[in-house]
């Protein structure tokens, strides 16, 4: 194979080259794009992460929070909680009433305001023993988790249909257990709203043991492909790009101009030389000319001319010297 491609012309090697190094360049570019993209996605999870955790842990903290609204407005709006408390009228006749959250149905609150809002990135708190049906996981929720409790690592990730999807361990904390420990121990709201399984005291969102992964931080942010990427880039980027074409086509186009054109026309000379059966036919001959001053030029191509010439020069002299020898 290397003794074909070496009987090429340069210029088809040259071409050969330029191919690969294109080839080269945009498949560096495309794995660099997508191990870009990925990181990046990846450090964006995280910092979402970051701060549903610090919510959560904020709301464990204090035992959830209390939402108030006045008695004459829709409950509905409240959404779910597990408890209220109705304050005395004030002076001017208003009268409030708290309602209890814990710390998931703070988080559930915060999660949803985000999944309505603009941001390209979203979070739930989810875990395989859930209270509240709506945030049972889904099959990536399930693997991360089965994962974490295997290996013991603490996060995951994967690119699910265009997206990136990222899950953090959710451990059990000792506030944790207030709620979802033993169902007998938790507060009696929480009794009154979630039930644990007949005979068992593991399910319905009770049975957590303090340090084991309970749920995950599930995060999806959009992934962007490395067509997507590039249709993003501004035009220094592109301005970039056409250099570094425009670098690599003029090299091509010097090697063949520079190197091939005259060494096709040096071998032509040469091979006229060599072929000369009269000193007419070497007298006759034009030399081609690369520079005004061969002999000294630093380009081999120039010092090559100057090399065959020469020995056109040494023919021609000696093929004069054999004539005369004959005609005496």
């Amino acid at each position: 194979m290397i003794r074909k491609l070496k009987r090429l012309s340069i210029s088809a090697q040259a071409a050969i080259l330029m191919a690969l190094m294109l080839l080269g360049t945009a498949s560096a570019f495309f794995f660099w794009a997508t191990d870009n993209a990925i990181n990046a996605e990846l450090q964006h999870s995280r910092t979402v992460a970051d701060m549903a955790d610090s919510f959560r842990k904020v709301a464990a903290k204090h035992g959830g929070y209390y939402v108030r609204r006045e008695s004459s407005d829709d409950v509905q709006m409240v959404g779910r909680y597990l408890a209220e408390f109705t304050s005395e009228k004030t002076e001017d006749g208003r009268q409030y009433v708290f309602h209890q959250k814990n710390p998931f149905l703070a988080i559930g609150d915060y999660s949803a305001a985000v999944q309505e809002s603009p941001a390209a990135a979203k979070f739930r708190i989810t875990s395989d023993n859930y209270m509240n049906p709506a945030n049972q996981p889904d099959l990536f929720d399930l693997a991360a988790m089965k994962d974490m409790r295997e290996s013991g690592t603490t996060e995951t990730w994967a690119i699910v249909k265009g997206q990136l999807r990222y899950a953090r361990a959710l451990r059990a904390e000792k506030a944790c257990l207030a709620c979802h420990g033993a169902p007998q121990a938790a507060p009696s709201a929480v009794q009154a709203n979630y039930r644990a399984p007949i005979g068992s005291i593991k399910g319905g969102g009770y049975g957590y043991e303090e340090g084991q992964v309970v749920g995950v931080t599930s995060v999806v942010v959009p992934h962007m492909t490395p067509l997507e990427m590039l249709s993003q880039q501004a035009a220094g980027f592109w301005a970039s790009i056409i250099v570094v074409l425009g670098l690599m086509i003029s090299s091509f186009w010097l090697a063949v101009r520079g190197v091939v054109k005259p060494l096709k026309k040096l071998s032509s000379y040469a091979n006229t030389v060599a072929n000369a059966g009269e000193l007419e036919d070497l007298e006759g001959l034009k030399d081609p000319v690369f520079d005004a001053d061969e002999s000294s030029s630093g380009n081999e191509i120039h010092r090559q001319a100057f090399a065959v010439k020469s020995l056109r020069e040494s023919m021609q002299a000696a093929m004069a010297h054999i004539k005369r020898n004959r005609i005496r």
